[in-house]
């Protein structure tokens, strides 16, 4: 386990971020046991890696709850995740605990497991997000989520003590936006965090 643990770990981490293929990028990565926990700002959600010893599960949140809805308005999501579960292969719509929240799920078995599969897992989850987003006409939330996350990984490095200029190249390289936006969200978030940042 440990060995497929680190072979994981250098797929998600070995890439160049000049490319857009999804193992191509640089993933940020942390570890909580025998999960992984893996995010690029490129990509719109934070994606769970748990190692088991027959499979590993890729795991994506959406923060959609369905539990506290009216029965007809859960009918009407179930039926909708259930006509894209059939349309989609390797990833599955799941409705996941006491909230009910649908995820994301894919299971891989760890014996035949390859970089090209694991590509391929990311990459469904990837198309399979932009589905549901279009059949729930979720566009305008969509990408307020995305904007928010970077916001907060502009703040985490921020509090990580990173310069003006290692944010620039953050937001510039990284998530690829042109230079002028990028210092127009710095300067916005440094201004209400009351932050001065180091100039390099």
């Amino acid at each position: 386990m440990a060995d497929l643990k680190k072979e994981i770990k250098s797929w998600l981490t070995s890439g160049t971020d000049t490319k857009e293929d999804v193992l191509d990028l640089v993933w940020s990565i942390k570890e909580e046991g025998n999960v992984i926990i893996a995010e690029h700002p490129k990509i719109p959600f934070i994606l769970y890696i748990s190692i088991g010893e027959k499979f590993i599960r890729l795991i994506v949140s959406t923060g959609m709850d369905t539990a506290l809805l009216e029965p007809q308005q859960r009918l009407d999501i179930y039926r909708k995740l259930l006509i894209l579960n059939d349309k989609i292969d390797l990833v599955k719509f799941v409705i996941s605990g006491v909230d009910e929240e649908i995820m994301l799920k894919v299971d891989l078995d760890v014996t035949t497991l390859g970089k090209d599969e694991f590509r391929d897992a990311i990459t469904g989850i990837v198309a399979s997000l932009y589905l549901m987003v279009k059949e729930f006409q979720l566009e305008e939330e969509f990408n307020r989520r995305i904007t928010e996350r970077i916001i907060s990984m502009v703040r985490e490095k921020m509090n990580e003590g990173a310069s003006t200029s290692d944010l620039l190249t953050f937001l510039t390289k990284k998530v690829g936006l042109d230079s002028t936006t990028a210092q127009k969200i710095i300067d916005e978030i440094t201004k209400k965090n009351e932050y001065q940042p180091e100039y390099q």
